[in-house]
């Protein structure tokens, strides 16, 4: 066996337990379940505040609990310390090389972290609740905590949520033994008990604004329609991530398809789904997370996500039911947006030394739609939509080389991000404001003058093993505007201020009359009408034709701006 990535687990781990400061001070909260004893933290603006980590929300989700829908909290005895941020167990695939790749994080882990300036303020405070992004497979940025530093220079409470991944927080035999969405159904009972509990800590259970990027923003998407959480959000901020793209979703029959070849991967294929359960129960969890490394089939990172969402039967407990056809628009104020090159994150691969075009070319019509997510439950004819497809966004050209990276970092840009957010947007019943992000740091980037899938987080929030890591200038200034913009989102359901308050304008909800607004280096301008083209051409062109919903044209008179 390998040791290569345990080793270097291990060595990231303690580089990273090196670089984080430690947490220091004592405050008590007393909570139904007992009295937990947090730390001190300091905002960038200098404003002090408190911090209660890994403050159990679930019960721990092993032995006969692994795999089962989530659990109350059970009370503690005594005083619970609350100074460590909790993970739960991912692996990190996203990591240039197979030997650097490894599984971190722990299984019990249904945990929250909350902040807080004032635990009993005249007036209670808005809430920020944020969903991390990561395939729904791991947290971004892997390796380390986002800290709400910059959040925490305004008048709101912020709680981060760890939830279950990949195979252990969304395998599903699409049955009443194994329906799945335990990740979805996870952040469910933690938004149950903030919305519970979290008067305790100076938040108003009726502010709840929840935010997520890419998985995470299909999240708080599902949490704002579904009728098991919708009735607890106020708000929603989705980046980069919407129920309609179609990694964020799998058809009926999908999920089950997987789940058959996970156990068949794992030598635990049985008669049924309980003795498959019984097996998987006994195998660690570090290697169920890795032993996803055998759905990928291109260029070692395809497909991008694996286990996703599902529609479950009906029942008491079901969270997801129905389609995409079926579900009703959230009825709150919504930010909605995504990053310039989203699809980079994808296409970046081009980039790399030694990529191998040659077997990109050739076997194109095999591994591209597994690329896109397509999928016979999705795509009714996928060599015929493929071909519309590389006609439009390419023209004759199939001999693809480096030079092709920036248009097809366009073309997954449309299919996985744009087009998915066009999808979502003509059921949306209240205030809507789009964005694209375009701010170029010369600092903090992934890929040179460009903006990468959700690149905004870096300005968003402190990494911990990196304190103070932000430059002054304009890297600091696009941090402190769209932190301050989130945070008047979450405090009035709009981000403009007195001073700018017709900054950002509202959008149409017409798919070829979306209003962004463009955040660059040089401010902020509003734009109508941009990718009109792209979304009438993929209206009809057939892709995921079997689960996407009409785009609706409102009428001009009827148009809302």
């Amino acid at each position: 066996m390998n040791k290569w990535p345990s080793l270097f687990r291990n060595l990231l781990v303690f580089v990273i337990s090196l670089l984080t400061p430690p947490k220091r001070g004592t405050v008590l909260v007393e909570t139904p379940n007992g009295i937990l004893d947090g730390y001190n933290l300091i905002s960038r603006a200098g404003r002090p505040y408190y911090a209660f980590s890994g403050v159990p929300y679930g019960q721990p989700p092993v032995g006969p609990l692994r795999f089962k829908d989530p659990l109350p909290a059970r009370p503690w005895n005594g005083v619970r310390q609350a100074k460590e941020n909790i993970k739960c167990v991912e692996f990190q695939f996203l990591l240039p090389y197979e030997s650097m790749r490894f599984a971190d994080g722990q299984e019990d882990c249904l945990a929250l972290s909350i902040y807080t300036h004032d635990l009993h303020p005249k007036v209670k405070k808005p809430v920020l609740f944020y969903i991390h992004g990561g395939s729904f497979e791991l947290r971004v940025p892997p390796g380390s905590w986002q800290n709400p530093t910059y959040f925490m220079d305004h008048d709101i409470v912020v709680v981060l949520v760890s939830y279950r991944l990949s195979v252990l927080g969304f395998l599903s035999f699409e049955d009443e033994t194994q329906p799945g969405n335990m990740g979805l159904k996870d952040q469910n009972l933690a938004l149950k008990w903030v919305h519970q509990n979290i008067e305790i800590f100076g938040g108003d259970p009726n502010k709840i604004t929840l935010m997520g990027e890419s998985a995470g923003g299909a999240s708080t998407h599902f949490h704002s329609i579904m009728p098991k959480s919708r009735n607890m959000v106020h708000g929603a901020i989705m980046q980069s991530g919407f129920v309609n793209c179609p990694w964020a979703y799998d058809p009926p029959g999908e999920g089950r398809n997987k789940a058959i070849a996970f156990a068949q991967f794992t030598d635990c294929m049985r008669s049924n789904t309980e003795e498959i359960l019984d097996c998987l129960r006994k195998k660690d969890a570090y290697y169920l997370v890795a032993m996803n490394e055998r759905f990928r089939i291109w260029s070692d990172r395809d497909p991008l996500v694996t286990f996703k969402p599902v529609t479950e039967k009906d029942g008491p407990n079901a969270f997801i039911t129905g389609t995409p056809n079926d579900w009703a628009g959230p009825t709150v104020p919504v930010i909605a947006g995504f990053d310039d090159e989203d699809g980079l994150l994808k296409s970046a691969l081009m980039l790399e030394d030694g990529y191998d075009f040659e077997q990109f070319n050739r076997n194109l019509p095999i591994n591209l739609p597994n690329a896109l997510f397509f999928a016979t439950n999705y795509t009714s004819d996928i060599p015929a939509t493929l071909d519309k497809l590389l006609q439009y966004y390419f023209g004759d050209r199939r001999n693809f080389t480096r030079d092709d990276e920036k248009q097809f970092a366009q073309f997954y840009s449309d299919l996985l991000f744009r087009y998915p957010l066009a999808l979502s947007v003509g059921d949306m019943k209240n205030d809507l404001f789009l964005y694209i992000n375009k701010f170029v740091s010369k600092n903090y980037y992934f890929v040179k003058d460009r903006v990468f899938h959700v690149q905004e987080i870096l300005f968003q929030w402190e990494v911990e093993a990196t304190p103070n890591s932000i430059k002054p200038g304009e890297d600091l200034e696009f941090s402190k505007w769209i932190t301050e913009a989130w945070a008047n989102f979450v405090i009035n359901g709009n981000p403009n201020n007195e001073e700018r308050s017709q900054e950002w304008e509202k959008s149409s909800k017409s798919w070829d009359r979306l209003s962004f607004n463009i955040l660059g280096n040089n401010g902020n301008k509003m734009a109508k009408g941009l990718f009109s083209d792209q979304f009438k051409f993929l209206r009809n062109s057939g892709a995921n034709d079997r689960i996407q919903k009409k785009l609706k044209r409102i009428p001009k008179e009827r148009n809302v701006v």
